[in-house]
């Protein structure tokens, strides 16, 4: 059962027209979860398990610099072999 703080952010969704309602038992729809799944595999595998993060700081750094790499020098397939930024 959703909690309230959810019911509400999902009734704010739905009466701004958020094109997506949620998934099963109010949780995320299937699409916005195999969205992060595919991020967060090249993410986790280029960039957090190649690091011992020392701090909050250091983290924010590598991850930012992977982020920044991914969204402006990085072809994707989706794209037809464009970055982004060429998209």
């Amino acid at each position: 059962m959703p909690t309230r703080g959810l019911r509400r952010d999902l009734a704010l969704l739905r009466d701004a027209g958020h094109p997506r309602g949620p998934g099963p038992r109010g949780g995320p729809g299937l699409l916005d979860n195999i969205f992060i799944e595919r991020l967060w595999r090249p993410l986790k595998y280029e960039a957090v398990y190649l690091h011992e993060f020392r701090d909050g700081l250091g983290a924010e750094r590598i991850i930012g610099s992977w982020f920044d790499c991914y969204n402006e020098a990085r072809p994707h397939s989706s794209l037809l072999g464009r970055t982004p930024e060429e998209f």
